[in-house]
């Protein structure tokens, strides 16, 4: 009886001890966040487990560091016919990307506004270029 139970015993201490190192195997692969990495832009924030704020655009806190990165929004503007005929423009810095009808970026505007008085945008984007 006694050694029936000693052989239980050897097998379950070996069973738990197979079971750990596979645990530790496992976490070995898993992917860490990115702890050394230089935080440079969104994309970056959020890949290194950072908190990001629910807002418009999104953005993110690198809690080492204290800054904050913006979410980059590039949805398309396109301007009409009543953009391109306003009599005048609100001095309202808000930068936007002017594009040609090829794709091409044409130059950075104070606002939508300036972008779209210009006959060659078709279309623009948040931001300077």
């Amino acid at each position: 009886m006694r050694i029936s139970k000693r052989i239980k015993w050897i097998d379950i201490t070996l069973f738990l001890l197979l079971i750990l190192t596979v645990s530790i195997i496992v976490l070995s692969f898993v992917k860490k966040p990115l702890e050394t990495a230089e935080i440079k832009n969104f994309e970056s924030c959020v890949l290194a487990g950072n908190p990001v704020m629910g807002s418009y655009p999104r953005q993110c806190r690198d809690e080492k560091t204290g800054n904050i990165f913006v979410e980059e929004i590039k949805d398309k503007f396109y301007c009409v016919s009543e953009d391109r005929n306003a009599e005048a423009c609100i001095q309202v810095y808000q930068p936007v990307c002017g594009y040609d009808n090829n794709g091409n970026q044409i130059k950075s505007y104070s606002n939508s506004c300036f972008a779209c008085i210009n006959e060659d945008v078709k279309y623009y984007t948040f931001g300077e270029c």
